[in-house]
């Protein structure tokens, strides 16, 4: 047994090699190992999910290699070096402004890691306002930014019988300003509102809807929901929340509401339409800070005594530039889509082809030998299938199936199997006739001895070729699926790029719009490069003597 694994593994290494010799082969089998070390290794490539991973860059960002062509091109600038707060010295790049009965300490507990900030503050009396600033410094040289966002995730621990009887925002204990400014320059809020209310009455009259909002929002975080501002609250774990609108984006230079406060405070030069804060704000080199500051505000019978908890304080100064291919229309890094959407262009490729050429080595093998009744009623099945309209029924069996990658090869390979029965079938009712397979019948072998000793090592070769050949067309038809809108929803693909470069009009922006194709016809031509070679070393008739 040892032996014949032996002599089997000996078989294909020699193969390998002779593909290796041969120059199609070879190319084929570079490009090839190229997209798997791509495929395989995509994790060590990029730290981004290809599909999830949204609003790493401004929409439509170019390459960052773009800045050699480009001087005022750059990528995301993160000012914060541990936004996470994974130990107690990440609070040395902050700095703490206290007030009386207020402190700043480490905690090990975190909202998605552990580690975070904890402000502390003990009552001072009632109808007292206690202020504390919380901010870091930094240094910014590069040109105007696209936009910046800020987002943190928050916890507020305070006395659980306070009295909640909220008449109005202004009732609020606990206030928030965040402000982003140049050091000596104008200190402007790019936002503030209250920490326990609906934020829906910072930007507009309050109404008297807004306020029993705000109160009810006030009584869900307490109970361990999300702020979630202009929305109904939405259950977080740990009774955190975040500071922005949005838990996607945080809050951003060109939302609405920070443009109507920038256009607020200059309504001379500027105009909530056209104001852009990142521009107002990084006016030019120099040090700016980003301060948050809390108000405690003691106007209940009971002391307000507590802590506020911060994490995950992500700040970042976005330009027009991210990564090696830029970003689509959702901000995601276009290199992670290519470098993950090989995975499943690959896995279809190699899984259905696999299926297809089985089906069809089975069929044909078992029509071929057998003939008769049982060779008509196989080929006659086979043919119907041949005529029917491959992607139409593509199309229909997916969307009744599901989208997803296993049904998608799965349909592939049950589709793709009736050109290469046919092709089996016709060398085996060739090969039953030859003197061998007759001398074999004749010393009494049976029919499974001689199909899979003496007939099929005979039609290995033309698996091979078939099984290479056939992998470019499956994967075109996954592209051709996924630009159809119907490819897995979950998983990134290059078809899925095209797609969104014809949705989004992109086909401009050669960065985006090339790669997949390029990649398509790479992957594509390697393996019919592998079929040729296969067929050039299989083949004792297309064998050039040397």
């Amino acid at each position: 047994m040892q032996s014949e694994v032996r002599k089997g593994a000996k078989r294909y290494l020699n193969i390998f090699g002779t593909l290796l010799r041969n120059r199609r082969g070879a190319v084929g089998l570079f490009i090839i190992s190229f997209f798997v070390i791509l495929a395989v290794g995509a994790p060590l490539f990029t730290p981004y999910n290809p599909v999830l991973s949204r609003d790493l860059a401004p929409n439509f960002a170019e390459p960052s290699w773009y800045s050699l062509f480009r001087p005022g091109l750059f990528t995301t600038f993160a000012p914060v070096q541990n936004p996470g707060f994974s130990s107690a010295s990440s609070l040395s790049e902050w700095s703490f402004t206290p007030a009386q009965g207020t402190s700043l300490s480490w905690a090990d507990s975190g909202f998605s890691n552990p580690g975070s900030a904890v402000i502390n503050y003990q009552s001072a009396g009632t109808n007292r306002n206690q202020t504390v600033v919380f901010g870091k410094q930094f240094d910014f040289d590069k040109a105007v930014p696209r936009d910046f966002i800020i987002s943190t995730g928050m916890r507020l621990a305070i006395p659980p019988d306070l009295d909640r009887d909220v008449q109005s925002p202004a009732d609020d204990p606990i206030l928030l300003s965040v402000y982003v400014y140049k050091v000596g320059g104008e200190r402007l809020a790019v936002w503030n509102g209250s920490m326990t209310l609906r934020s829906s009455v910072v930007f507009g009259t309050v109404s008297e809807r807004a306020v029993q909002l705000s109160y009810a929002t006030w009584q869900r975080v307490r109970e361990g929901y999300q702020m979630n501002f202009g929305q109904s609250a939405i259950p977080l774990h740990n009774d955190w929340f975040t500071l922005s609108p949005s838990t996607a984006t945080g809050l951003t230079s060109t939302d609405t509401s920070m443009k109507t406060r920038f256009a607020a405070a200059h309504p001379d030069q500027y105009q909530a339409e056209t104001a852009d804060p990142g521009a107002i704000i990084f006016n030019g080199k120099g040090s700016y800070r980003i301060d948050y500051e809390f108000t405690f505000r003691d106007i209940y019978s009971v002391p307000l005594n507590g802590s506020v908890q911060l994490d995950d304080q992500a700040f970042v100064i976005r330009g027009n530039g991210w990564s090696l291919l830029g970003s689509d229309q959702q901000g995601r890094d276009i290199f992670a889509q290519l470098i993950y959407g090989g995975r499943v262009s690959l896995s279809v490729g190699l899984f259905s082809a696999a299926i297809a050429v089985v089906i069809g080595l089975f069929t044909g093998l078992l029509a071929g030998y057998i003939g008769g009744l049982a060779d008509e009623a196989i080929m006659r099945f086979t043919d119907m299938l041949l005529v029917l309209p491959i992607l139409p029924l593509l199309i229909v069996l997916v969307v009744v199936l599901g989208q997803s990658i296993t049904n998608i090869i799965l349909v592939l390979g049950f589709l793709g199997w009736m050109g290469f029965a046919r092709l089996v079938r016709s060398q085996v009712v060739s090969l039953r006739e030859r003197p061998y397979v007759e001398a074999a019948r004749a010393v009494g072998a049976g029919r499974m001895s001689i199909l899979t000793m003496h007939i099929m090592p005979s039609v290995m070769g033309l698996t091979y070729v078939t099984l290479a050949t056939a992998v470019p067309g499956n994967i075109i038809a996954e592209a051709a699926l996924s630009f159809l809108g119907l490819g897995d929803p979950f998983l990134a693909s290059w078809g899925g790029i095209l797609r969104d470069v014809e949705n989004y009009q992109g086909f401009n922006k050669l960065y985006w719009a090339l790669p997949p194709g390029i990649a398509i016809a790479l992957v594509s031509i390697s393996f019919i490069l592998i079929g040729y070679a296969l067929d050039e070393v299989l083949n004792p008739k297309l064998r050039v003597r040397r």
